[in-house]
């Protein structure tokens, strides 16, 4: 019995159709399968990054608390501090002496307070000093007697550890954050710098600008109090709050709370320890925030749902297209074909379009080369193996008065300078040995037999072929006689002033202002009793050779200079490095 064409076809269609639904069933299901456990993934990874976004944020506010320790050591090394323990020691009383010395370690307290800033803010409220008896001597903001009354100082005291500490005295009614730094006098337990720190600064600054809206960050102290720094010492507004002393760190946990209205939220937290401080940061977020409003199972039916929709519309949509594909793949094959061919002819256009932009580029590259070796003040020529010149360009003709079909075919040595022989420590000669840019310094006695002093500064440049050897070399010259003669006369002209102002005793400087910058003479370095490596050259360094007590004398001359800029006359102190101290009259003006 035979099967009609017709009928074959479509069964073979039938049966491709059904192959085709199978190997789409089985891709939908795989795609789905593959989504879930991407969205599980996904989850695992926010809460990884969570944690990760905490250990940062943590390690940020633990550099801010090593910067606040580094203020204090730097503090601790204020000269005023060790002045008040010299002048004990040497017996004055606080009516003869010491009393001025407090006074002095107060304003520098006031000092520190007000330079350390953020935006505006200070970082600090208050700093005192605690001697070693627990008394104390210094505050930076007098007026809380009754408060230090009750203060127990002893329990900041710490002779046996040099380190510097930060501690958290945090309590229902205030947040203090203390660091504290041991003072030693002459390696003996002297007293203790003890700075209350702002705690609004480290919210304003390191925890606001990346917060979200619905998240609660504090601080957890080493008693379990947590610090929400937003509003200095309030918890969360949730209750059945978990105890963060027992929570693993940086592992997230999450947990179902109740708001102030009385629903439940689900909730994510995280704690991570501020390394050099005895402070946890711990972050309280919505679940929802983190890992979204839909879980992967909730998300695997729903697409589920969707692949069978999707499943049924190919079907149709199918059947449809394979009446069309025929047609439509015989005018896309006749279509491509007509683009090939244009493509072709549009490649072959361009072709010689470039290939005649390239030549003329070459031509008028050739030509802008020659302008430009013309145009040279140097003296410029193409030289062979041996020497002889090739090409030369316009400066060689003119400042050997020859043409250029008299010097080519002739040897360098003897068109220059009318020698038999290469020059001494000719550069060209170098290269050729070396193979590889020389230079030098030539003194001509004579040019082409004219009896003058010349001097040249020579480079020789080899060209090589592909196979790494010499073909050419380019030879290139600059008169600078006049330039020599000038530096000549020049050091001449320094060692005579460095002579005079020795012999005088008078020394000169000049001062950058823009850049910072001090150059002294010989003679200044003399008389301030410096050698240029001791000295580091800037505003700073130098104010550090003056006296004391003319200090702030010459720090205010030097604004109103600097402010009129006018000439102007002044006489002030300087201390040598061997404590000797003579007085300088200065001269200047501004320019």
């Amino acid at each position: 019995m035979k099967v009609s064409p017709f009928r074959a076809l479509v069964g073979t269609r039938k049966l491709a159709i059904i192959v085709l639904g199978l190997m789409l069933f089985l891709y939908i299901c795989f795609l789905i399968l593959n989504n879930y456990q991407t969205q599980s993934n996904l989850r695992k990874t926010a809460l990884e990054q969570l944690v990760q976004d905490t250990e940062k944020l943590a390690m940020t506010i633990g550099y801010f608390f090593s910067e606040r320790k580094t203020d204090l050591e730097n503090l601790s090394k204020n000269r005023s501090l060790s002045v008040f323990f010299e002048n004990r020691a040497l017996g004055m009383s606080m009516e003869y002496g010491l009393q001025a010395s407090l006074n002095s370690i107060a304003r520098q307290f006031d000092r520190f307070i007000k330079e350390k800033k953020f935006d505006g803010k200070r970082i600090y409220s208050r700093v005192v000093f605690v001697n070693a008896n627990a008394q104390l001597l210094v505050e930076s903001s007098p007026g809380n007697s009754e408060k230090n009354q009750e203060m127990d100082w002893n329990r900041f005291l710490t002779p046996d550890n040099p380190k510097i500490t930060v501690t958290d005295e945090s309590n229902a009614h205030a947040v203090n954050m203390i660091v504290s730094c041991p003072y030693f006098f002459k390696q003996k337990y002297a007293g203790q710098i003890i700075s209350w720190i702002a705690p609004e600064n480290i919210y304003d600054y390191f925890i606001q600008a990346d917060r979200r809206d619905d998240e609660y960050t504090g601080l957890l102290s080493r008693q379990n109090r947590l610090i929400m720094l937003e509003n200095k010492w309030s918890r969360p507004n949730f209750s059945d709050l978990p105890d963060f002393a027992s929570m693993k760190m940086e592992k997230t946990r999450g947990f179902e709370a109740t708001n102030q209205n009385g629903t439940k939220v689900d909730l994510i937290t995280v704690k991570v320890p501020v390394k050099g401080t005895p402070f946890f940061l711990v972050r309280l977020l919505p679940t929802s925030s983190v890992l979204g409003y839909t879980s992967p199972t909730q998300l695997l039916m729903a697409m589920g749902a969707l692949a069978v929709a999707f499943l049924g519309g190919a079907v149709v949509l199918f059947r449809i297209f394979t009446h069309n594909l025929v047609l439509r793949a015989r005018f896309e094959e006749a279509s491509k074909r007509e683009q090939e061919i244009a493509a072709k002819n549009r490649q072959l256009e361009k072709e010689v379009d470039e290939r005649k932009r390239a030549d003329e580029a070459l031509r008028e590259s050739e030509a802008q080369k020659k302008a430009i070796l013309d145009a040279s003040i140097d003296v410029i020529r193409l030289v062979d193996n041996e020497m002889r010149i090739i090409w030369a360009n316009k400066t060689t003709t003119t400042e050997l008065k020859a043409t250029p079909e008299q010097l080519v075919g002739s040897c360098c040595y003897e068109a220059v300078a009318g020698r038999d022989t290469p020059c001494p420590g000719c550069p060209t000669k170098k290269a050729l040995k070396s193979g590889k840019a020389e230079h030098a310094l030539i003194h001509q006695k004579e040019l082409k037999g004219v009896k003058e002093e010349t001097y040249w500064d020579d480079y020789a440049l080899p060209i090589k072929n592909e196979s790494g050897d010499i073909v050419n070399l380019i030879q290139i010259s600059r008169n600078i006689t006049d330039r020599k003669l000038a530096e000549d006369k020049l050091l001449e002209s320094k060692a005579n002033l460095s002579q005079a102002q020795q012999m005088a005793h008078i020394g000169n400087w000049n001062w950058n202002v823009v850049k910072n910058k001090i150059s002294w003479s010989d003679e200044l370095y003399r008389i301030v009793g410096l050698s240029p490596q001791q000295f580091d050259a800037n505003y700073e360094a130098y104010l550090q050779c003056i006296h004391p007590d003319d200090l702030e004398f010459f720090k205010n001359i030097t604004k109103k200079v600097l402010r009129d800029k006018k000439s102007y006359t002044v006489e002030y102190r300087i201390v040598r490095p061997n404590d000797d101290v003579r007085t300088v009259q200065e001269l200047g003006e501004v320019t």
